[in-house]
């Protein structure tokens, strides 16, 4: 049994041999059959690299044949766009892409990638052309005249610098990348005083005399490229807008408003409504700005958080105002200067973006003090106001008939202001909260008949388009407006000085009627002299007209004119009139619109108290004061109109 279990003991160590041996002939089968794969990658590594080189010789083969063509190419470019220079003080010259950068890492350069119309990089890489900022900088594709490259627009002493800043920035992206973001460290505390900044943008320099500037309500500030103009690719870790309204504008601002944009952009916006005298100064005649003092308490606060009086924390204030002046000269009080020393002395370095017209000649003197000095910096946004502005002109409607000539309210850009409903009372007041155009009756006098939709004065020598008849203009100012661009305002259809002709004799009448003193009423020679306001009478009895001022919030989109308060007589949400509730009515005591007559004192002229209070005529008399138009009333039904609210002879409403 012994030898029997020992025999089964001696086959199984057999068996396991055998399969050991197996085994081991299966491994060194596996390992030839690698070293045959590892053979065979070799042979083909060596392959593609011997293709490789084969078509590296090829690419410089190519590159170095069309190198002739790419000299002429250039030289074609540079000639064109030097033939494109606008004077002999500006030069145009190109940069030529490498051609070793293709369109995809083109695009990754991020001055020249555009996201939502900002340009991160765009503005600091401008800033390092150095001088006054007199450029274009414009990216062409490659096309039949030349290869990609760069177009710059420059003054000639800049052209070499501006050359070299963008070769370095295509030969090196990712160094300028590191130099991006190496400013991004650095933390920005930007505060904006809207006033100055919207209202000093439109102070344009007059190309009719060298140094002069002139007024021009059209231009609108973009916050959104302003932004970027003053940031320069930093931090921004703090951002706040001041500004002030009308009082009767307050209701508007969840609607379009020059403070939404800036919100838009992640700003704080402070708004504050005016006096009764519609400043920003304090009630009761107080001296002071509460719009400047909130500021300059915002700014001290920001200041006193991270001061560092042992150096430099790190951190920027910039400031976007001009105002820099010592209120009423008292050294007590705040002001904006006073916060630039603080903040310097706090361990600040502090940036005054500021428009030449409106900068106040104490940052100048600062400036000079400090020169070559870091801490602070003096810098004008006229530099860029080719970027951060634009000209809203006349926006066109479009019915299905075609143009409509009579809509209530036009966006003339230029004041982007909504004219006062003609129809008085609650009507007209609610259409205009709504945020809703009126829409015309044939019993309304146009409001804006009289006003040149140009100037926005009242036209006193009138004249119009043949190829639109019903609209007129001041010969002057549309005579000038067809030579900057020959093109109708409305239409924006070809047109030329030599289409202009004199209004028709009905116009001319009533434009002369509109112009006839008014009759006697309470207010003095003085008041009328200071309100240079051409007015007239509404259908409705109302008095409209009036030359209209620009509101604070009128810079940017959904602005109204000036409004001022004046609770007795109740309260309008929007006017055109910068006389608004100052002018006396011409009505005076008779006027509808009274609860003593019959009305809801909703007037949007002033009334003395007893105007208010006494019942001095009853209602149904109001018929009784003649119509100022006379036969020439374009609501007589024998005019086309459908009846007017004032007394007419009878021969006036029959006889044409």
């Amino acid at each position: 049994a012994e030898e029997a279990r020992m025999a089964q003991v001696l086959q199984a160590s057999e068996e396991e041999y055998e399969q050991a041996a197996r085994a081991e002939a299966q491994a060194q089968a596996e390992e030839a059959r690698m070293a045959q794969v590892l053979q065979a990658s070799e042979e083909e590594g060596r392959r593609a690299q011997a293709e490789a080189q084969a078509e590296e010789a090829r690419i410089a083969m190519a590159l170095e044949a069309s190198e002739e063509e790419h000299r002429q190419a250039r030289a074609h470019a540079d000639a064109q766009a030097q033939a494109e220079a606008p004077d002999g003080s500006t030069i145009v010259d190109t940069v030529e892409v490498p051609p070793h950068i293709d369109l995809a890492k083109l695009t990754e350069l991020k001055f020249v990638h555009a996201d939502k119309g900002s340009r991160t990089g765009f503005w600091w890489l401008v800033r390092k052309f150095g001088g006054e900022k007199r450029w274009k900088l414009r990216l062409v594709m490659a096309d039949t005249k030349g290869p990609i490259r760069f177009v710059i627009t420059t003054k000639a002493h800049l052209m070499d610098v501006a050359k070299v800043v963008v070769r370095e920035a295509l030969n090196d992206p990712g160094g300028f990348q590191l130099e991006l973001a190496q400013r991004a460290h650095e933390m920005v505390h930007i505060f904006v005083d809207n006033s100055n900044i919207f209202c000093g943008g439109q102070e344009v320099p007059d190309t009719t005399q060298p140094g002069g500037y002139k007024l021009d309500r059209s231009v609108r500030v973009l916050c959104r490229k302003l932004h970027d103009v003053v940031t320069l690719e930093r931090t921004a870790a703090q951002k706040v807008v001041f500004g002030s309204v009308s009082q009767g504008t307050m209701a508007r601002l969840k609607g379009g408003s020059v403070f939404k944009s800036w919100e838009k952009e992640g700003y704080k916006s402070c708004v504050c409504a005016r006096n009764d005298d519609n400043k920003e100064g304090y009630a009761g005649g107080s001296k002071g700005s509460i719009v400047d003092d909130a500021l300059i308490a915002q700014m001290y606060t920001t200041i006193m958080t991270y001061k560092n009086e042992n150096g430099w924390n790190g951190r920027t204030l910039v400031m976007c105002t001009g105002d820099g002046n010592l209120n009423h000269g008292d050294e007590h009080s705040p002001s904006f200067f006073k916060v630039v020393q603080h903040a310097i002395e706090c361990g600040w370095r502090v940036e005054v973006w500021a428009w030449k017209k409106t900068c106040s000649a104490n940052y100048l003197t600062l400036a000079r003090d400090h020169a070559g000095d870091p801490c602070f910096s003096l810098m004008y946004l006229d530099e860029s106001r080719e970027e951060i502005t634009e000209t809203k002109r006349f926006k066109a409607k479009h019915t299905a008939n075609g143009f409509n000539t009579s809509t209530k309210t036009r966006d003339f850009g230029t004041l982007n202001r909504s004219r006062p409903v003609a129809g008085g009372g609650q009507r007209g007041a609610a259409a205009e909260e709504d945020g809703h155009e009126q829409g015309n009756s044939t019993d309304e006098e146009e409001d804006d008949d009289f006003m040149d939709p140009l100037s926005f004065l009242p036209i006193v020598d009138p004249v119009k388009l043949a190829q639109l008849p019903r609209r007129h203009y001041e010969r002057k100012s549309l005579e000038e407006a067809l030579r900057t661009k020959p093109m109708c305002p409305f239409t924006q259809t070809p047109a030329e000085v030599a289409d202009i002709v004199d209004a028709d004799d009905h116009f001319k009448l009533r434009l002369k009627a509109f112009h006839r003193p008014s009759s006697p009423s309470h207010h003095n020679d003085a008041a009328n002299a200071t309100n240079a306001t051409v007015t007239h009478n509404e259908p409705d009895g109302s008095h409209g007209g009036g030359v209209p001022d620009a509101d604070d919030d009128g810079a940017s989109v959904g602005s109204v004119g000036s409004v001022k308060s004046n609770s007795t007589a109740g309260s309008r949400s929007s006017a055109t009139n910068s006389m608004f509730r100052t002018r006396p009515c011409r009505h005076g005591a008779d006027c509808r619109h009274l609860k003593a007559n019959g009305g809801n004192n909703t007037c949007k002229f002033y009334h003395e108290r007893e105007h208010l209070t006494n019942k001095s005529v009853p209602a149904h008399a109001f018929r009784s004061k003649p119509c100022r138009y006379g036969s020439a009333c374009r609501n007589l039904v024998v005019n086309g109109g459908s009846g007017c609210n004032f007394f007419h002879p009878r021969h006036e409403l029959y006889k044409k």
